[in-house]
């Protein structure tokens, strides 16, 4: 979220020990952590929580968008010219 400029953040209070959830995303924020292991504390301290982050996306906001998979093929441009 950093990248795309966003430079507040707003916790939205969970029954779970938020503390603790703040704490992920400082580490997260200042590179102690990776994203990936603060999702698996998140879902860990906040079981019952469903998350979401569609409004990153383009999607709805309350949907969950799973990240672009970096190992997909990517489709090739033709460096062929297409004849007329």
């Amino acid at each position: 979220m950093q990248d795309m400029g966003i430079a507040a953040y707003r916790l939205w209070p969970q029954d779970c020990d938020m503390v603790a959830v703040a704490g992920i995303f400082r580490d997260v924020l200042n590179g102690r952590m990776a994203s990936d292991e603060g999702d698996a504390q998140l879902a860990a301290i906040c079981c019952d929580v469903e998350f979401s982050n569609g409004f990153y996306h383009g999607a709805e906001g309350a949907n969950m968008v799973a990240p672009p998979d970096p190992t997909a093929a990517r489709p090739r441009e033709s460096s062929a010219a297409t004849p007329r």
